[in-house]
């Protein structure tokens, strides 16, 4: 599928590619360029814990992002 760039470096995701992806009005993706190619890889930004990678019940700590039991485990760590 060809697209063209628009004056402000934008391009537009069909939404068929975006429904395959999960990407909503708002969401975060990456971009990666390919090293030694002329490829971008756009991937949807999943929220996920900084320690163990779970992305279930997740809360924001210190402006880093823990699940429960890691957050958990950190404050019992730090309270010893």
């Amino acid at each position: 599928m060809i697209k063209k760039v628009d004056i402000n470096g934008r391009v537009h995701v069909p939404i068929e590619m975006r429904a395959e992806l999960g990407i909503e009005t708002g969401d975060e993706v990456n971009l990666t360029l390919l090293s030694g190619s002329n490829q971008i890889v756009i991937e949807k930004v999943t929220q996920q814990c900084a320690i163990c990678g779970s992305k279930k019940n997740l809360q924001l700590v210190s402006d880093t992002i823990l699940c429960k039991f890691c957050a958990q485990k950190l404050k019992q760590e730090l309270c010893e």
